[in-house]
């Protein structure tokens, strides 16, 4: 009887909805890997109860489940711009043990008032 059941449940198709609102229809105990490898390569499976959580290449979808096929998210170098007040940058520059900036080297110069400025030293421009 126990492959009876089993065959039975293999032939069942499941649902699994798209980002883009389509509906497509799979085998039941499919792996998430034959979906995601194929047909919707660049595609998470998500289950419903855990949208943020792509399924294991090797799981397999259960009848009576609801998945979603969701786009992966391509993820671009991002970058940062970083404010620090002159006491911060002092901090971090005597503290820290290989602190390098390209480009520019951060140099602290003593005014004529007994105060410290902070200035960048650049590469001198050709006119």
């Amino acid at each position: 009887m126990g492959n009876c059941i089993n065959s039975m449940q293999s032939q069942k198709k499941i649902s699994v909805l798209v980002s883009d609102g389509r509906e497509e229809k799979f085998k039941a105990l499919t792996k998430v890997k034959k979906i995601t490898n194929g047909p919707y390569h660049g595609y998470n499976l998500v289950h419903y109860a855990h949208p943020n959580s792509p399924m294991p290449p090797n799981a397999k979808l259960l009848p009576d489940e609801v998945y979603f096929l969701i786009p992966q998210k391509k993820r671009k170098p991002q970058k940062v711009k970083v404010v620090v007040t002159k006491k911060q940058l002092e901090l971090l520059v005597r503290d820290a043990k290989d602190f390098h900036i390209s480009k520019i080297n951060p140099i602290f110069s003593w005014h004529g008032d007994g105060s410290r400025k902070w200035q960048p030293t650049l590469a001198t421009i050709q006119e």
